[in-house]
This record gives C-alpha cells, structure tokens and sequence, in this order.
C-alpha cells in the first residue's frame, strides 16, 4: 500500500512539471511574437519613413531643378549683357562684373518666379512641381523664404524653403534648407583669329573713332562701314560712331556697323540701301544697320531714309522738328532694359524698371517730326520709352538730368508724359502737380497732407493701386525754371510696380482720356507715326497718327508681350550676341571676347607702322588694276587712288577725291569725298602681296582674336544645398 501512493504520487508531480512547462513554452512563444511583431511594425514603419524621407528629397530636387531653369534664364540675359561691356571696363573688374551681373539678374528672375508662390497672394503650389500635387507637398507654415545677398554682390542664397512631403499612409517628412546660387569665373583664354585676315576687304572703312563728313558735304560710300565712337580725348567709346553735319550721306552696304550712335544733324540726310539695290532682289537689295542707337538732332529737319534691317541696341529718337525717319524692310529694337539690381534712385526708390540706356524704344521730341514704318515688317520693339526729367527746364542732356521714369509707350511722342503725373487730385491737402519746394516739404513732414490713390477712382478716373507701389506710388523730379533756385517746381511722377504695369496703365488712361491724348498729340503739328499694326512685335503700345489727315486721330495699339516673355528674351539675346560679335571681331556668329581693345587691332599690326610712307605695289592683279599701300599717322588723301589705307590718326578724303579699296584707322574719317570697297582685290592683295600681307599677319602667341570658347551655364552656374534639416 506504501508503494502504490508513492507511485500514484509520482504521476502528478510529472503532469504538474508537464504543464508549468508548457505554460513556460507558451509563454515564451507569446513573448517572441509579439517582439517579432513589434519589430516588423517598427521595420515598416521605419521603411515608411525612410521611403516618404527619399521622395520629399526628390521633390526638393525637383524644386532644385527649377531653379537650375531659371538661373539659365537670368545666366543668359546677363552673360549677353556682360560681353557688351567686356571690352569697357579693365581685366581687373571682369569677373566682379561677370558675377555681379548675373546676381543682379537671377534676384528679378527668382522674384518674379518663386517669390511669387507666397505673401499676401500666394500662387498654387501646383504649379511649381510636375510630378508632386498639393495633397502630397505643401509649404511648411513655420518658415517663409527669402532672398539674402551676399556683401560682394557675388552669391545669392534662398533661405529657409521648407517643403512637407505626406504619403499615401499619412506619414510626414519636412525638410528644410538654403540654396546658394552663384556663378564660377575661370577666365577666357583667347587665340589667334583662325580665319583669314582678308575678311575685313569687305569694308570701305574700318574706323576705331568716327566716321563723319565735312559739314555741308554730300558723300558716297560703296561698302560695309565699321566706326568705333571712341573719344581719344576721353579715352573712352561714347562719341557717335558714324556722324554727319548737313550734308548728304548716299550708301550702299550689306552691313553698317556703329559701335556708338549714327547721329544726322543740322538738316543732314542719309540715304542707305543694299549693295545691288536696283536688282530688286531681296538678298542684296536690303542693307543691314547694327547701331547703338539712331539720332535725328540738331537745328532744321533731318532724314534718315533706309531700304534695309535695323538692329538698335537702344533707342531711335527724333530730337530735330520737320524730321523724317523712315524704314522700308524691318526693324528690331531688342533690349527690354540694362538694370543693375538693387540700383536706386537719390530717394531711395528701387529702379526695378531699368534705365534709358538700353531700353529700346522710338521717342519724338519734336513738333512737324514723322516715323514712317508703313512698309517695315516686322516691327520688334522690345523696349519702353523713358522719359528723362532735366534740372533746368529747357536743357535735354542726359547728364543733366536728375531723375528718369518709365512710360508704357514702346513708340510715342514727348508731349504725353504729362499722363505719368501723380494726379493732384490724389496729393490731399495740396491739390495740384507739380508743387513748390515748401508745399512738397509738407508732403513729407505734415501728417495732414498725404498721397490717397483712392481718389483716383472717382469721375471714372484710372485706379492707380492697381498698376503703382503702394508703398512708394510717386518719383521726385525737381526742376529750375531758371539759374536761380529760388524757381524750383516739384514734379511727382508715378513709380509702377513694373513697366508691363505702365503700358497696362497707359491702356486704360487712353481709353478714359482719348480726347485729353489726342489734343496733346496735336502739337506734333503736320508729323505722323505711321505703321501696320500686324507688323508688331512689342512690349509696349504703339501711338498711330497721322498729322497731315483733316482730322488727325490718335490711335493706341496695346503691346504684344510682356518683358519677361520667352520670345522677347531670346531675341534680344540673340541679337545682342550677334551686335557684341560685330563689334568685336567683325563676325555676327563670334561669341567669344576679344583682348584687343581696338576693332583695327584684331586685324593690323600697327607696330609695323612707321612714319607716313606712300608706295606703289608690285604684285599684279587679273584686272590689271595697280594698287598703292599707304601707311603713316594722319593721311590725306587729295585724288582718285586704288589703294590700302594704314593708318594710326586720321584719315581725310578731300572734296573730288575717291578712294578704291580699304581705309583701316585707330583714328576717325573725315569725308568729302567718296569711298568704294573692291573686296576682290583687297582680299587677294592682304593674302599674296609681300608688302600687305606683313601688316595683317600676327605672331602666333599674340592675344589677339576669337575665344577657344564661350561661357556655358550648365559649366558655370552653381546651386548648393546649405544648412539641410530633416525632422
């Protein structure tokens, strides 16, 4: 009996040990599940994580892109820009210009194309990604970005873009960070011209100052022209390129090239065709002008009648009554404006709509005056008139001037930039525009009397916080009504928030006040602007009179484009390009920088030029034509002559004389007689005669001619994270 209880004891210790095992087995399974579980959760919420981390990355890169866009966009107007000036300023200050221009530049591209997406009227989001909708990205609320300048001007960073990213399961990633924007300068390296020097027989005359003619003196030109402008009294280009005092300029050219204006005074005429104009062929019939600008001045009318394509840098303007400027072929006016950002005026006003130089436009100064454009297709005017406010009435210098303003006219006349006066309606407490010295003193000091644009709107009146800045709304112009400064009179003209605003004001101003623009347009007397409006190509309007009608009405057809626009800005980039290749090298297709300072140089080794010397050349052309090579300093040049002009001074045809050939001078041409380019014999002359050809060949080591490349922005332009944060 002993035995058997403790057997029957034994068996429950074993089922007992059986099951406090398995409960132990259990739970240790229970236990590895539900860490094994716990892990997988946290493994796929970590993968979550990380994959919605990786795609806000790549909408930030995509953002980054976008940027990349528009740092092209602003590298490519201030790149053209840049060359223009290159040859203008020492080697010293290139690349601070080179920098400085394009930070300048890419500020107004990201104001206009990022900023945009906040303050007070934000654009949508979506419109910023292509592959990311607002229910997935949005703006961190927390940060709002800003632009910050560095203190050299040379580097832009964006501060605190702050994208949210949220996935499909709800999971939130934000980064934050800066992007700094700049441009790498690695110099240029220049070559010799790797084109044959005899390129230049195809000019008359190539003159690094100016070509001009004897006052009074009718004179005939058969040949492409190159004129410099530069002043060697101030050491610097500014002077017109190609001048004439009364007197009749007849010429015919494939190109006339003038690297400053080509200016027609004191009853001057210029008649300018292509080089076989009575063949009717429009290949050669047409000439092609590349000019800094046209100049129509003086006392008496002048003319300017071209059959032919003009490319202007900046302005046409009509400063002489009874003149005529009339264009048969087309017209390109292709710079929208030169603004340096952050330039301001003595008010402190930021000029964020450029400068008058630069600015392509046509303007009329003067009464009985006609622009006729009628039989000019296209009619490209990229630009905007600027009118330019003198310190003493009467005086029109651009360097007596203290303040310029934007009108939105692409062509107009003088007499309507009283439609830009702050309305005195709208100055409470005074009343009226222009003001004295003391009342606009009140202005700035008394509390009672202040600018309400509100007022604008009543009588049907144009609604000016729609197009000025409301923070800024009126530029100052102070004027002297004599020497003495006790005459002073106050102007307030309104400061638009761009000049796309100004013509959009302009538009409606005509449109309530047509009667008050076509009384003023009156004074322009028996004058006209003339054109096909399907011909036009603008960013600003375009007035349309015809003073000599019965009854003269002014017509405004609104612009085309805005300034910002793609084509507008890919033209002028082109053209500009091609104008900074003509005048460096003579070559539309150059896009490099020359070192030589001087045209003549990238062509002449003036070294070789020793005294004035005159002889006769042996080498024997097919046409049996003989030839004379004359070098020396200032020249003269009294008969009929077939010859190659070398010249270091200037260079003068006298009254009945005429020169077959080439004229090439450091100095300036004056004109009675006649010039006739015979590029065959040139060009064979430059590439065979001994004597010649020793003038325009260069030693190979020489700085002189095309670059062995241009500037690139995907080489140049830099866009780099800084400050990344992730939370």
């Amino acid at each position: 009996m002993k035995r058997l209880k403790r057997d029957i004891d034994n068996r429950g210790v074993s089922l007992l040990l059986v099951i406090v095992t398995m409960s132990f087995v259990a739970i240790i399974a229970a236990v590895v599940m539900a860490i094994t579980y716990r892990n997988l959760e946290s493994m796929k919420n970590s993968l979550s994580s990380t994959r919605s981390f990786y795609t806000a990355e790549s909408a930030m890169d995509e953002m980054r892109m976008k940027f990349y866009e528009w740092s092209d966009k602003a590298f490519r107007k201030s790149y053209s820009d840049w060359l223009g000036r290159y040859n203008s300023v020492s080697e010293d200050n290139r690349e601070n210009l080179f920098k400085t221009g394009y930070v300048n530049e890419l500020k107004t591209v990201i104001d206009d194309n990022f900023m945009c997406y906040f303050g007070e009227h934000p654009k949508d989001i979506d419109e910023l990604f292509e592959n990311y909708t607002s229910d997935r990205v949005s703006w961190n609320p927390e940060y709002e970005p800003s632009i910050e300048i560095s203190a050299d001007n040379t580097v832009l960073t964006v501060k605190d873009i702050s994208l949210v990213y949220r996935d499909s399961e709800d999971y939130e990633t934000v980064i934050t960070t800066d992007l700094k924007l700049g441009a790498k300068y690695d110099g240029l390296s220049h070559n010799t011209l790797d084109k044959s020097n005899a390129d230049c027989a195809a000019y008359a005359i190539i003159s690094d100052c100016r070509i001009e003619n004897t006052p009074g003196s009718t004179v005939h030109i058969n040949g492409n022209i190159y004129a410099g402008g530069y002043n060697r009294a101030n050491g610097a280009y500014g002077d017109p390129g190609l001048y004439f005092d009364s007197g009749t300029l007849e010429i015919s050219a494939d190109k006339i090239v003038s690297r400053g204006d080509i200016e027609f005074s004191n009853e001057a005429v210029l008649k300018a065709k292509g080089p076989d104009a009575a063949a009717g062929t429009k290949g050669s019939q047409y000439c092609n002008i590349w000019t800094q600008g046209f100049g129509l001045t003086g006392e008496g009318s002048a003319e300017m009648d071209i059959l032919g394509n003009c490319y202007v840098y900046d302005d046409t303007t009509v400063d002489a009554a009874g003149s005529k400027f009339t264009v048969n072929g087309s017209y390109y006016g292709y710079n929208t404006n030169n603004a340096a950002g952050h330039m301001t005026d003595a008010d402190n006003i930021e000029l964020r709509m450029g400068t008058p130089e630069g600015s392509s436009s046509i303007v009329i100064n003067k009464n009985d005056s006609t622009v006729d454009l009628m039989d000019c297709n296209p009619i490209w005017i990229a630009g905007k008139t600027f009118v330019s406010v003198p310190k003493l009435y009467g005086q029109s210098e651009i360097l007596d001037t203290n303040v310029s303003f934007p009108q939105g006219e692409a062509i107009s006349y003088k007499g309507l930039q009283s439609a830009y006066l702050m309305p005195g309606d709208c100055i409470t407490g005074i009343g009226h525009n222009p003001m004295s010295v003391e009342e606009y003193q009140r202005l700035v000091n008394d509390d009672d009397v202040f600018i309400d644009l509100g007022k604008s709107r009543k009588n049907g009146g144009v609604a000016l916080s729609d197009y000025v800045q409301i923070d800024k709304p009126y530029r100052v112009a102070t004027v002297d009504y004599s020497a003495s400064s006790e005459n002073k009179v106050v102007y307030l003209y309104l400061n638009f928030i761009s000049t796309d605003k100004a013509t959009a004001y302009f538009q409606e101003y005509a449109v309530k006040y047509g009667d008050l623009l076509n009384s003023k347009m009156s004074v322009l007397g028996g004058g006209s602007i003339l054109f096909n409006p399907e011909n036009l190509v603008t960013t600003g309007n375009m007035l349309l009179y015809d003073g000599n009608k019965n009854k003269p009405e002014l017509s405004v057809t609104d612009g085309t484009y805005t300034v910002f626009d793609e084509k507008i800005e890919t033209k002028e980039a082109d053209l500009n390009n091609r104008y900074h290749g003509l005048i460096t090298a003579l070559d539309e297709d150059y896009s490099g920088v020359g070192a030589a300072q001087f045209m003549t140089d990238n062509f002449v080794d003036f070294d070789k030029v020793e005294g004035n010397n005159e002889e006769e050349l042996e080498y024997t052309l097919a046409n049996g034509r003989k030839y004379k090579l004359i070098t020396g300093g200032d020249i003269d040049i009294t008969s009929n002559t077939y010859a190659i002009i070398i010249a270091t001074g200037d260079v003068n045809i006298k009254a009945g004389a005429a020169v077959h050939g080439l004229i090439i001078t450091k100095g300036g041409v004056e004109l009675t007689g006649a010039v006739y380019a015979e590029p065959d014999d040139v060009a064979e002359l430059i590439l065979h005669d001994e004597k010649v050809a020793s003038y325009f060949s260069f030693d190979s080591s020489s700085e002189i001619g095309t670059s062995t490349g241009g500037m690139f922005s995907s080489d140049l332009i830099t866009a780099d994270y800084v400050n990344w944060r992730k939370n």
